[in-house]
C-alpha cells in the first residue's frame, strides 16, 4: 500500500475521514481522486461543485482548488472571492466554509 502526505499534490485529491472518527490517522483516511482541472474556471460555479462534493470545508482544504480563480499571491483577490460565495462559521474545532446562502 502506498502513502500519499496529505500536503503533497494539494489540489489533486480530497483526504476523507470516516464519520464520527474523534481522531485521525494516515490509516484512518481516504484518498479519492479530485484533480483541479477537472473543475469550472468560472467562480460561481466552482464554488457550487465544491460544496456539492462536500457541505463544509476546512479552509486549507478548499484553497487549492481555487487556484486559477485569481492571481497567485493576490490574496486580496482571493479574500473578495470567499466573502461572495463562503460562509465562514467559528465552531469549536475551528473554522469551516459553508456555502453562502442565497435569496
Amino acid at each position: 500500500m502506498f502513502k500519499v502526505h496529505p500536503t503533497n499534490r494539494k489540489g489533486e485529491h480530497l483526504l476523507t475521514a470516516p464519520e464520527g472518527t474523534a481522531k485521525l490517522t494516515s490509516s484512518s483516511l481516504t484518498i479519492t481522486p479530485f484533480p483541479l482541472h477537472t473543475l469550472p474556471l468560472q467562480p460561481a460555479i466552482r464554488f457550487a461543485d465544491l460544496f456539492l462534493t462536500r457541505a463544509r470545508w476546512r479552509p486549507e482544504e478548499m484553497t487549492p482548488f481555487l487556484k486559477g480563480l485569481y492571481r497567485d499571491g493576490d490574496s486580496k483577490e482571493r479574500d473578495k472571492l470567499i466573502t461572495k460565495f463562503v460562509r465562514v462559521v467559528k465552531e469549536k474545532e475551528g473554522s469551516w466554509w459553508y456555502p453562502r446562502r442565497t435569496a
